[in-house]
Parts: C-alpha cells; structure tokens; sequence
C-alpha cells in the first residue's frame, strides 16, 4: 500500500496581481520617483507616433513634413509608404489618417498621467502635512504644459484637461488663446519651485578638465545636484580607500555612510554556493543589502568603491540614488581595467583570444 504526503501550507500562495498606491508612496523620494521621474518615459518613445521626437510619424515629422522645413525624397516604392509622406507635404491627410491620431492620443495619454501624478501627490499630502511637495508639483504642471505647447501647437482649439476626476459629459474645447494662456501661467508658477540644476551638468567636465582628479569630480558634481549625504558601498579589500575617501568627504562639509559588501556575514554554503567557494572568503557579499540599507539613510548620491563586476550591478538597480564609480575592481591590474586595453595589442594579446 501506498499512500503520499503533499505540503499543501508549503505550496500555497497569495500573488499579488497589483500593488496598491497607498502601499508604494512611503516617502517623498518614492512619490519623486513614481509620481514625476517616470512621465520622463513619455518624453521619448519606441513606437511610431510615440515621443517628442526620434520616432517615426509623430510630432517631428507632423511638425517639418508638412513645411519645407524637410521633405522625404521618394524613390521607386522606397519610402512611399503608400503616399503617407508626400500626403504630409502636399497636405493631403484627413480623419483617417493614424498617424494623426495615434499623435492626438499619445499627447493626451501624457496629459492625462500627469494630471494622475498631481492627484497622487495631493494624496500623499494630505498623509504627510508639511512636506515640501511644492516642488513635485511644479515639476509636473511643467511637464503636462509642455505636452499641451505641442497639443495646441498641433490641433489648435483642443479640450483642456486639468483634473483626473473631470467627467467626459464636462470635457469641451477652449480656445487657442486660452490654452496659451493657461500654458504660460503653469510655466511661470512651475518656475518659482523648479531647480536651478540639470541633469547633464557638463560643467563639470568643463570646468575641471584635465585638472581635477575623480574624487574632487564626484565632490563637484555632488554640490552640483544637491546632494550632502553621500553613500559609499565598497569591497572589504578596499577598505583603507573607503576610509580615505570618507575622510575627504567629511573634510569638505559633506555627511558620508559607507556599508561593507559583507554586511550580514552570511555563510557562501548556506544557501547553496559550494564550499570550495569559501577558501577565498567564507563570508558572502552582499550587494543588494548594501544598496537597502544606504536606501534606508536616504543617501543623495552613492559611490561604489571596488565591487565585484556582478556585484555592482545588482548595486546599481537596486539603489535609489543616484550612483557613480570611484574605483573599478581588478585584482590583476592593481584596480586599472584600462591597463588590459593598453596593453591589448602587446602582453595581453594572446590572454584575450586577439592572435585567433
């Protein structure tokens, strides 16, 4: 006789198909980042129609194929694309024309999240009185103004839509001059709250090139984006360099956190690794803990300081700052990758497959 045990507790679940909004906005770094960093996707695209500019059939080519600003030079069935170009040219287009309305809906699809984002800061607010959310907000009525510069640009006398609780029967057209209006009066409000800094910063390239080492870059850049409480996430055989560098930091007014890569000192072969993986070091690293824990002193900036390749990377994705390199790990180079380059044509060329 037979019989057969099934651990039924063990093998029960309770996925998630959705998390709740309640449940993701905790602090005012998450409302940044899922409330106004993400409508930056929605400024470039990968589809046809999608995007600023850069994509095919949308507010570029709406903008220049219908002017003599460009036009698309037609040769034997290349890029005739059944008329669809010479259409814009000559002004031939009508209702049926997708590209037309595949724009319409993409600008409106921005609108529309943007108004959503608003909703959720003013109810993550109401939760958390004195936040400064001014900031936030001005972010996004700038980036919904900016989408409805082009929307008037494109179609002229358009429905304005401000609120996500608008009902469709309340939705009408408004003028030409009062979307204007109304685009210029968010733009001159957004501008009292918006940052001075940018995200490109090419000052500091300028401004230190060829003089300043990385360290004083990363210094630079820091003050550049705001940022005081710099977080360090390094390998334990770079310890001395974390402390070195931690030092300079404090010297120049800013408040550094360093975590170990072998925070917790959790056993390789005790969750699988094999043991012989212990005779370089028994204890794991553990990078994504790294990045948790910084996440928790809510570090403005973040410098990796010889991570293992692997390592860093799961470094990268799970830290909520921003996150620089100071030191690249390589035990044979003496932490100089770009030595291997170097020396690629020469001592390195059989050792890298190039004499095949």
């Amino acid at each position: 006789m037979w019989s057969t045990v099934g651990c039924s507790r063990f093998l029960d679940e309770e996925p998630k198909d959705s998390i709740g909004e309640h449940e993701i906005n905790h602090t005012l770094q998450d409302v940044y980042r899922n409330c106004v960093a993400t409508l930056y996707n929605h400024i470039g695209g990968y589809e046809d129609s999608k995007g600023l500019q850069g994509t095919g059939r949308g507010v570029y080519d709406l903008n220049t194929f219908t002017t003599d600003e460009a036009i698309m030079p037609t040769r034997g069935a290349d890029w005739y694309d059944g008329g669809f170009w010479q259409g814009l040219y000559l002004h031939r287009w009508g209702v049926n024309n997708s590209a037309i309305l595949d724009t319409w809906e993409y600008l409106y699809q921005a609108v529309v999240l943007c108004n959503h984002s608003l909703t959720q800061i003013d109810t993550y607010a109401l939760a958390h009185p004195g936040e400064d959310i001014e900031p936030l907000q001005a972010e996004v009525r700038a980036l919904r103004a900016l989408f409805y510069y082009y929307i008037m640009d494109l179609f002229g006398r358009v429905p304005l839509v401000r609120h996500t609780d608008h009902a469709s029967a309340d939705v009408v057209q408004v003028e030409r001059s009062e979307l204007f209006r109304f685009i210029v009066d968010e733009l001159q409000q957004a501008a009292l709250y918006l940052s001075d800094e940018r995200s490109n910063l090419p000052e500091v390239e300028y401004e230190g090139y060829c003089q300043w080492t990385r360290v004083q870059e990363i210094m630079e850049f820091a003050r550049k984006i705001g940022a005081h409480r710099i977080g360090i996430a390094n390998c334990i055989g770079l310890i001395k360099e974390a402390r070195i560098f931690a030092r300079i930091l404090r010297a120049n007014s800013f408040e550094p956190y360093a975590v170990i890569c072998k925070v917790a000192g959790k056993a390789k072969s005790s969750i699988g690794i094999p043991k012989e993986c212990e005779s370089i070091g028994a204890a794991m690293c553990n990078p994504i803990l790294q990045a948790r824990l910084l996440n928790e002193a809510h570090t403005d900036l973040n410098v990796v300081i010889g991570l293992c390749v692997g390592h860093d990377s799961l470094f990268y994705k799970y830290s909520e700052a921003y996150v620089t390199t100071l030191v690249t790990k390589d035990r044979v180079t003496g932490n100089n990758p770009a030595a291997t380059l170097y020396t690629a044509e020469s001592y390195y060329r059989k050792k890298l497959g190039l004499d095949k």
